[in-house]
């Protein structure tokens, strides 16, 4: 089972994490703003080795240093048998954009990419284009020659998909753009839970 969760800063939300990964069967969960900077990565996932997971994280290494931030956790049982493989992304993405690949032996390849896309601030619709940009070249490489594997997306979009998602029913520009990406990128909504 895959999840997400936006934790708005990974260092304020521990015991909230805790709380989901002890309640649910999680195989992976994908951590969004987690506001973690390359010098408090390695400290803030310390205790994640006695809960059974394994963390992959891309912080920010821009202007959003210690604002972005997406992590991807998954269960220790895929990660021990050598199953797990985080994918090489885009520097410029970093922070924005994190992926790895399960390869199960008997079922068909995942690849996970855990996405945190800024709402607004100088630069953020060219982040955003760029995020767009790569997922859809991931979601064409899944389907190409010689290729076999899902491709599953989630995070913090900061858009909506459906105009029954925001309370006056308004569409944004932002979420025009993001609903004309999973359109390109032949994504599915998956339901809540």
């Amino acid at each position: 089972m895959v999840a997400t969760l936006n934790v708005r800063g990974l260092r304020t939300s521990r015991v909230d994490v805790i709380e989901v990964l002890r309640s649910r069967a999680l195989d992976v969960l994908v951590l969004t703003e987690t506001k973690l900077t390359k010098q408090s990565k390695g400290r803030a996932y310390q205790w994640l080795a006695n809960l059974g997971y394994k963390q992959y994280h891309c912080v920010a290494t821009h202007r959003d240093i210690g604002a972005a931030g997406v992590s991807i956790l998954v269960r220790k049982t895929l990660t021990d048998w050598g199953l797990v493989n985080q994918v090489n992304l885009p520097d410029e993405l970093g922070g924005y954009i994190c992926g790895v690949q399960i390869r199960a032996p008997t079922s068909v390849p995942l690849e996970v990419i855990g996405v945190y896309a800024p709402s607004s601030h100088t630069g953020a619709s060219k982040i955003r284009a760029l995020i767009y940009e790569e997922i859809q070249k991931r979601t064409t490489m899944a389907s190409g020659e010689g290729q076999a594997y899902h491709v599953m997306v989630a995070g913090d979009f900061n858009a909506t998909l459906l105009a029954t998602d925001r309370q006056e029913g308004k569409t944004e520009p932002i979420d025009r753009s993001y609903r004309e990406a999973v359109s390109a990128c032949g994504l599915l909504p998956l339901p809540e839970m």
